[in-house]
């Protein structure tokens, strides 16, 4: 009788911060807000073929290596290299953890061999110095994207990250890769489907923040984002509406999961082709037809390369620019519900109980609805 009485009464609290958060937190619509553009035209980037990746286990290996193995494929080689973290931040490969030695972040993590790099050292002098300074920059966020927007202040981190790169070549293009959260139950995808497509205009609104201070300074480059969570939330969706593509057969959603997901949130050699695929193709607008060398079964490997070509396509096509006006005061209410009601389902409960992950949902709806 306590637990359910305590239960209501958490439920009441968060009806009523909801309430209040809502009078106060309301996003507004700036009226000159920049307009970015989404990706750059493919026709311009057949050059740039010397790629820095800046990320964690998402972007880890096996998916430079499928990028590489798919641009080999398509006749435009590429040269790349890394500063990997394992489950950081961009302020944690950038300003750094320890606060007394601001900007160390740039010198912690590894390269593809396990070796110690220093990123600063490498984009101003690369280690192949044969394929010329670094024209594409690729880098990724912690994928909790309220609590890092919140905890790691993603907007002056990943502003940072370009100043940088930047400085090291003017000409550089910049790609910001949008992780995903957890699969909060692999036998039902249709809560993870949906957080990941409320998230997505989340993720656009950051990295135009970063691009409207950029574009304020009167320079010239921005961000360019390549919509990684949108499309794996797309493809799973495809895959659990027609279980029967070429290469797959699924009796129901866990299958189907588990062909892509390798745990809850790490990918399978699968889940990875399709990754590298739809990345090559944001960056370059093709990939390898038919019969082309891949690391997975053919079968399987042309069907995620027509999926991720129809799906950057149509991406291309309805989504030519974006911009930071439906999140101008913050990412507004609706979102924050859906985030921390996902969080509280997938993470918290488990960690916690019911009751105190319900507190903790009501303390964290208020926070970021106050603080973001």
């Amino acid at each position: 009788m306590m637990s359910r009485a305590f239960a209501l009464s958490a439920a009441a609290v968060l009806a009523g911060s909801i309430l209040f958060a809502f009078a106060a937190g309301a996003p507004q619509t700036g009226k000159d807000t920049p307009v970015h553009l989404s990706l750059p035209d493919p026709a311009g980037m057949e050059a740039r073929r010397h790629i820095f990746i800046s990320g964690h286990s998402l972007t880890d290996r096996p998916v430079p290596y499928f990028l590489s193995e798919i641009a080999d494929a398509s006749g435009l080689p590429i040269v790349w290299n890394r500063q990997h973290i394992g489950g950081s931040s961009i302020r944690s490969r950038s300003f750094g953890d320890d606060a007394a030695r601001p900007w160390s972040g740039f010198s912690a993590g590894t390269d593809p061999e396990g070796r110690p790099i220093d990123v600063l050292a490498e984009l101003r002098a690369p280690e192949v110095p044969e394929a010329g300074p670094y024209d594409i920059l690729l880098i990724t966020e912690q994928h909790r994207l309220l609590d890092t927007l919140l905890w790691q202040d993603t907007v002056t981190h990943l502003g940072a990250y370009q100043d940088r790169f930047v400085a090291a070549n003017p000409q550089g293009q910049t790609f910001f890769f949008t992780p995903w959260l957890d699969v909060s139950d692999k036998s039902d995808l249709a809560d993870w489907i949906a957080y990941e497509r409320a998230a997505w205009p989340v993720w656009q609104c950051t990295v135009a923040r970063v691009n409207d201070r950029i574009a304020a300074e009167g320079r010239p480059d921005r961000i360019f984002m390549i919509p990684v969570s949108l499309a794996l939330a797309d493809l799973m969706a495809h895959l659990r509406d027609d279980p029967a593509l070429p290469g797959f057969a699924f009796a129901d959603d866990r299958q189907a999961a588990d062909a892509i997901f390798s745990d809850d949130v790490h990918l399978t050699p699968v889940g990875n082709y399709f990754v590298a695929a739809l990345t090559f193709h944001a960056i370059y607008g093709r990939l390898p037809g038919p019969g082309a060398p891949s690391p997975i079964p053919a079968g399987q490997a042309e069907t995620l390369r027509q999926f991720a070509a129809a799906f950057m396509d149509r991406y291309r096509e309805t989504t030519p620019t974006f911009d930071s006006a439906a999140c101008a005061s913050g990412p507004g209410l609706p979102f924050i519900l859906h985030y921390t009601g996902y969080v509280e389902r997938t993470y918290t409960r488990a960690e916690r109980g019911y009751l105190r992950s319900r507190i903790q949902q009501v303390r964290d709806t208020l926070r970021f609805a106050f603080r973001l």
